[in-house]
């Protein structure tokens, strides 16, 4: 199976970087940079495990890019499955149904259960084009306030072959993703409907998503509700993931940096423009 996810230790050496396969020691590379080293692990892999698309996770996490230190602080993730999966019955899912053109939902949930087929095997989570889901060993890592920002609805699945049991992720109260001034990013609209997707930087090295600092619950959380493109998505503080990782229920969970910024650093209605345009 390709795209599996690896989680994988670091030490600094008087060379560089040392990366191994923490299940898999002997899967090691060394390199100049980190970002090196991970490359060649990467390459490593591919030769061990025949998994060319493989995802490596890191724990202790990877060191900071210096550009990065103000937007990782606190430094927060957002988890997701890495099993790609497709709704039967999309139509049903949302008051309006689903845009033609750009597939986003039009209007809200509705109490109907999402049937969804051909879910990729080996990961405790995954996605369709409209929302995330994961599997009751996962939910069952949370405590019981963490598990409460959440609506977890069981999915219903066609196949005969396979009853492992998800649930679709339904976040309660989301903290909203902003754009960030001076950083890149996209508000295109959608000629059919007039959505406007959750906006997302794609600025190279730096987080795809951000959200306000200010719009974070005090204390700091170590489990929290946001959104990404048309998903709902489940947040960490990144020592909470930490104690999670590599524990059953976790099998094929990816975390990506969330990025954070101050309330004058953010932009929460940037200019649209229409996707003719883009």
């Amino acid at each position: 199976m390709e795209g599996r996810v690896y989680v994988c230790s670091w030490k600094q050496t008087p060379a560089g970087f040392s990366v191994w396969v923490r299940s898999r020691p002997a899967v090691r590379a060394e390199g100049a940079t980190f970002a090196a080293a991970d490359e060649a692990l990467w390459a490593e892999i591919l030769a061990a495990c025949g998994d060319g698309e493989n995802v490596r996770q890191y724990d202790p996490p990877e060191p900071l890019d210096a550009k990065l230190e103000d937007f990782l602080s606190p430094r927060l993730v957002t988890v997701v499955g890495n099993a790609m999966a497709r709704t039967i019955n999309l139509n049903q899912l949302y008051d309006g149904g689903v845009c033609s053109e750009c597939r986003s939902p039009r209007g809200p949930r509705t109490g109907a259960r999402a049937q969804v087929a051909d879910i990729e095997s080996g990961s405790d989570g995954g996605f369709t084009n409209t929302f995330r889901f994961f599997s009751d060993a996962f939910v069952a890592l949370l405590t019981p306030a963490e598990r409460k920002l959440f609506e977890w609805r069981p999915i219903d699945r066609p196949e005969k072959r396979s009853r492992k049991p998800f649930v679709e992720l339904i976040p309660l109260h989301p903290i909203a993703p902003v754009a960030v001034h001076g950083l890149p990013f996209d508000a295109l609209v959608c000629r059919a409907c007039g959505n406007q997707p959750p906006v997302s930087v794609a600025s190279p090295g730096l987080p795809s998503n951000f959200i306000c600092r200010d719009d974070l619950p005090r204390p700091e959380p170590g489990c929290f509700a946001t959104v990404s493109i048309s998903w709902g998505e489940i947040g960490f503080s990144f020592e909470r993931w930490r104690k999670m990782i590599g524990k059953p229920g976790t099998r094929g969970l990816i975390a990506f940096d969330l990025g954070v910024v101050s309330g004058e650093q953010c932009e929460r209605n940037p200019p649209r423009r229409g996707r003719d345009e883009a």
